[in-house]
């Protein structure tokens, strides 16, 4: 397992092949964890969720 000092950026993200990352500390859901789950879909008159992000990003 990698341990980094700093986060990721997306580039070094998507450059990450799955064969990489350890899973094992990631515990499987049986039906017990999804009794709880709610499906949170976005309000379909509301903004797009890329023209939310560019609002927010500093321009370039």
């Amino acid at each position: 397992m990698n341990e980094y000092d700093r986060a990721l950026s997306p580039a070094e993200i998507g450059g990450t092949n799955e064969e990489s990352i350890n899973f094992s500390d990631i515990a499987e859901l049986d039906e017990a964890s999804w009794q709880g789950a709610k499906l949170d879909e976005p309000d379909p008159t509301g903004p797009a969720l890329a023209d939310q992000l560019a609002e927010r990003s500093p321009a370039a």
